[in-house]
């Protein structure tokens, strides 16, 4: 890390060893605490794949890495200065509210399993429902901190509007509960996971009752049970209840393998136009359409694309949507930067 808070250069850790060096690594204990399992770095077990990450990065901050190719036998490997190579990375913030237009979070999950073993041992992770568990806030890498923290910032007298697949994470439902407890106007999208043949809950409706929230009054909360995978994940800020100024989406669904196991992207969006849309597209699925229904109403809200978008524009292209459209649009515009948006079923909100 260069700057404030530097503790000088660091080997990154190795996730390879030579069996000739070290026969039995998942074994092998720290010399200095039996206790610990021994932490192995890349000054003597260098990297071996064309593929690495640094699952330690920080946003907002400037890392310096040195690679240097090593030669020789395992225990003995020998490196020349001069064929060091040395490169600069400055990490984005994740967000500055006011400021940015666009904030992006993406958790740590499964993919980062290895270095979670390292951090924490191999055992599970702590309480799941709690945000403030070391393991929670280590898989989340922020995702789940700035999804509360959007929630959370609602002030009296604006609004949200949500709209969910997989709704079962307690501290998202909570959250949103709280916001009704303090007379803030929430309405919910949810998908019906009630059984159809005795309508037991499913679930939605189990972590729904569970957090206070109602089942499908039609007031607060309105179901989703004439698709089978109404995929969306998206919350609508409403400045002073009336005005759709931005948006939470991304490909996060509300529930712990959302944002701790699957690896996932949450995307924040201080636009009005396109909260305009998506305010537009959630009157729609709160009525609960049919599929024809709402792809015809959907294919009016993000008509065809043009086949050259403005430089650093946003464009929303929401589905169900009739194919041929909906394929020629994307292939004109895939060579230019494109917001694809939330959708009931599944999409991306990263730019590509």
């Amino acid at each position: 890390m260069v700057g404030p808070g530097s503790t000088g250069p660091k080997f990154l850790r190795s996730q390879k060893v030579f069996k000739s060096v070290v026969p039995d690594p998942k074994n092998a204990r720290d010399p200095n605490d039996p206790t610990k399992p021994q932490a192995f770095y890349t000054d003597k077990f260098p990297v071996q794949s064309f593929l690495w990450g640094d699952y330690a990065a920080s946003p907002g901050t400037t890392y310096r890495f040195s690679i240097r190719p090593m030669f020789g036998n395992p225990g003995a490997l020998t490196t020349d200065p001069k064929d060091e190579i040395r490169l600069e990375v400055t990490t984005e913030k994740e967000w500055e509210k006011g400021v940015t237009t666009h904030g992006v979070w993406f958790n740590r999950g499964a993919i980062a399993s290895q270095k979670f073993a390292e951090e924490f041992g191999n055992r599970p992770p702590g309480n799941i429902n709690d945000p403030k568990d070391p393991t929670v806030m280590w898989l989340s890498r922020g995702l789940l901190e700035a999804c509360l923290g959007y929630i959370n910032e609602t002030k009296a007298g604006d609004a949200l509007r949500v709209a969910a697949y997989e709704f079962t994470y307690p501290p998202i439902l909570n959250a949103l509960k709280t916001l009704i407890d303090r007379g803030i106007d929430v309405k919910i999208v949810y998908h019906d996971t009630s059984d159809p043949d005795d309508a037991s809950d499913g679930p939605n409706e189990t972590a729904m009752k569970a957090a206070g929230l109602p089942i499908n009054d039609q007031k607060i909360t309105f179901k989703r049970s004439k698709t089978k995978i109404p995929h969306n994940k998206f919350i609508v800020r409403l400045n002073g209840g009336t005005d759709p100024v931005e948006v939470w989406t991304g490909s996060t669904n509300f529930t712990p393998s959302g944002f701790l196991g699957q690896t996932n992207v949450g995307h924040r969006i201080a636009d009005a136009d396109t909260a305009k849309q998506y305010l537009a597209f959630w009157e729609v699925v709160k009525t609960d359409p049919e599929v024809k229904v709402a792809r015809a109403k959907l294919a009016t809200l993000t008509p065809n694309p043009a086949e050259a978008i403005t430089a650093k524009s946003v464009v929303r292209l929401f589905s169900p949507a009739p194919k041929p459209r909906c394929l020629a649009g994307m292939a004109g515009a895939c060579s230019t930067p494109l917001t694809p948006s939330g959708s009931p079923r599944p999409s991306a909100s990263a730019r590509i």
